[in-house]
């Protein structure tokens, strides 16, 4: 377990509407991959990249 420092993203077009906290607070955990209901999403091989 850890923490993903998701700010990088928020530049991109995908990931801009969870610079709004309501947004980005609405987050799912599909196992393999995590989801917000705007449809962003990262898949556990991009966090794991990333760690």
């Amino acid at each position: 377990m850890g923490l993903f420092n998701v700010s990088p993203y928020l530049n991109s077009e995908a990931f801009a509407e969870l610079k709004d906290n309501d947004n980005f607070i609405k987050i799912q955990n599909g196992k393999y991959f995590i989801e917000w209901d705007c449809g962003a999403d990262l898949s556990v091989d991009t966090i794991e990249f990333e760690w």
